[in-house]
Formats: structure tokens, sequence, C-alpha cells
């Protein structure tokens, strides 16, 4: 995009505090898992960058819908969350998105259910590769990997892979080095109905059992 360096700073800023409420949440107890950590973090952040009316710059998360079968959109998708950011600038417009799976993590610890973690990353990568994974640690802070880095990783500990904090994340999204334009307000929607579709695999079944 192009260069917005005090707009950049303002939503960054944003991002560090509430990365750090968040955390702060967890290390007390008041969030223990995976999905109360990300919802005080997507709140913070609506709260942070609404509060600021930060011109030109908007932010949205969407939270996938647990359950099985085709209603759970997290099953079918693969990430927690969708993060859409949309630019509107009179000399620069664009609107993208990125996929996001949650974790807790601590270095030197094996991941608990690390084939899940596989799978959810296949999927999320399915859809797109602006896919990610979200590791909270009470011990390192936040810090995201590419989900590409997590198939076959032997030691299954995803803080072995390089990493980044959400901050340096956030500013290389706004600056549109990461995100992909097909992840916007209706991915979801279209995702979902994708996974609707009858797979060829289940139309030849069924067309083999009409003939007999």
């Amino acid at each position: 995009m192009l260069r917005y360096d005090a707009a950049v700073r303002e939503v960054c800023q944003v991002i560090e505090k509430a990365a750090q409420s968040a955390l702060t949440a967890y290390a007390e107890g008041d969030a223990p898992w995976e999905e109360n950590i990300t919802d005080r973090l997507l709140g913070a952040i609506k709260m942070g960058v609404d509060d600021r009316q930060i011109a030109g710059i908007s932010w949205r998360a969407k939270t996938l819908k647990t359950g099985r079968g085709r209603s759970g959109e997290e099953s079918a998708i693969g990430a927690d969350f969708v993060g859409t950011l949309s630019i509107d600038f009179p000399e620069y417009k664009v609107t993208k998105g990125f996929l996001v799976q949650a974790k807790r993590a601590e270095p030197g610890g094996r991941l608990k259910d690390w084939a899940r973690l596989e799978e959810q990353s296949e999927k999320m990568l399915a859809q797109s590769p602006a896919s990610f994974v979200l590791l909270y640690s009470n011990e390192i802070g936040m810090r995201i990997v590419p989900a590409i880095s997590i198939r076959g990783l032997a030691s299954q500990d995803p803080l072995h892979l390089y990493h980044q904090s959400l901050q340096w994340f956030f500013e290389q999204h706004l600056k549109c080095f990461i995100g992909d334009r097909n992840v916007d307000a209706g991915f979801v929607t279209r995702a979902m109905a994708a996974d609707r579709e009858p797979r060829p695999a289940l139309l030849a079944l069924s067309a083999t059992r009409a003939e007999i």
C-alpha cells in the first residue's frame, strides 16, 4: 500500500495493547482456553480500532461456528477466525484478509492433538495461502507461524518454527505484504456453499448405485 506510517503505527499500538490484555487474562486464569483468549483478543482489537476512528482503515474478524457436519464452519474451513482488512484512502483502496487457527503452546513442549492441527492447516491452505497458526504462550507471548510450515514438523513443537510477534504480523498485513484479496466479507459464505456441493466421488457413487 501507499505509505501511511502514522496510521500503521496507530493500528499496531492497538494490536500490542489488545494482545497484552488477552495474555494477562490467560495468565490470570480468566481466559483459560483458546476460544476464550481469542474472544478477548478480537474484542479488544475491534474496540481499539473503532474507538480511535482511524480514518480509512477498517478491520473485522469473524469467529467461525463450531460443530460437526455441514453446519460447522471451523470443521469445514479449518480456521478459528477470519480477519478482513479494508483500506479506503483517496489514493489507495484494497480489501484482503487471512485465516487463523489458534493454539496454546509453550517452548519445549509437544502440542496436543498435533494430527488435528495438521488437518486444520491443510484445510485452511486449501482455501487460501494466507493461512496462519496463532500461538498463545505464557512464557513468550503471542507468536504466529505460517500454516504451510506445520505439515511434517517432527518435533510437533510449533515454536521450533520461525515465528513472529502479532504486532509484526499486523504491520506486514497493513503494509500489504500479507493478505489474500479473496478473503473478504463474503468469503465464509462462499466457502461453506462450496463445501456443501456434492463431491465428484459421491456423485459417481450415486450414479453407480442408480444403475444397479
